[in-house]
């Protein structure tokens, strides 16, 4: 990480929505996903959740500022969703966890900062956010502590690559697999493993190039989710 430093773009290959490629050889309905995700944040003080909305915060406040077609770019908006998901990240107890919604969130805002309003109109902001940045993401971690930050970035990706469509779930559901090799009690995790599977199912088994895989395989993948999660909450269970 520390070898980025050298090069003044180096927070451009810090992870986020930006360097995800979520924009790239798809159509979607942006209005439909963002009315979906508004009615679900609306339900955050109604219900109790067991998981912080970070998620869909961090990917409502990107697709303000997509390139997403038709799209009509909001910096102030997709501002206001990612302090909403920055007070959100400060409730989380894993500070690998919280690390990596930080993370996230300021290299969200350097891009916006760069594409939106171009960083030397704004530099006091700018170099604020280079330096939060460089902190959280060059902070000194052991091997686990690294792989665990690694796997939360990996299933915020996930969590955005599920909502654009078949040509993005092989990738999803890559995400989901290599975050669960490390941190197997996110319970979420496999739900959201084994809908993106079900959904390769229903929708005829394409991959990312178009080619079809075979059902049997799919629905293995999909059984074997479905063991691991009953697994994990029976371990749960027994604490």
């Amino acid at each position: 990480m520390a070898g980025f430093h050298s090069k003044p773009d180096w927070w451009k290959k810090v992870p986020c929505h930006f360097n995800w490629k979520l924009d790239q050889n798809i159509l979607i309905d942006f209005k439909g996903i963002a009315n979906n995700l508004d009615s679900k944040l609306e339900t955050r003080n109604e219900i109790e959740w067991t998981e912080p909305a970070c998620d869909m915060l961090l990917f409502r406040g990107y697709l303000e500022v997509s390139n997403f077609e038709g799209v009509q770019s909001n910096s102030q908006k997709a501002e206001e969703f990612f302090v909403e998901a920055e007070k959100e990240a400060m409730r989380v107890t894993d500070d690998d966890e919280r690390q990596a919604y930080i993370i996230i969130v300021n290299a969200n805002r350097l891009w916006v900062l760069e594409t939106i309003h171009e960083g030397k109109q704004n530099e006091d902001r700018r170099l604020r956010l280079l330096a939060e940045l460089e902190q959280s993401w060059s902070r000194h971690r052991d091997e686990l502590s690294q792989t665990r930050l690694e796997a939360f970035i990996d299933a915020t990706a996930a969590f955005a690559l599920t909502r654009l469509g078949p040509d993005k779930y092989k990738e999803a559901e890559r995400r989901y697999q290599r975050a669960l090799k490390t941190i197997k009690i996110k319970s979420s995790w496999y739900q959201s493993l084994g809908a993106v599977i079900g959904r390769q199912a229903r929708l005829g088994s394409y991959n990312l190039n178009h080619r079809r895989e075979p059902y049997d395989g799919i629905m293995m993948r999909f059984s074997a989710t479905r063991k691991r999660l009953n697994w994990n909450q029976q371990q749960v269970g027994t604490m």
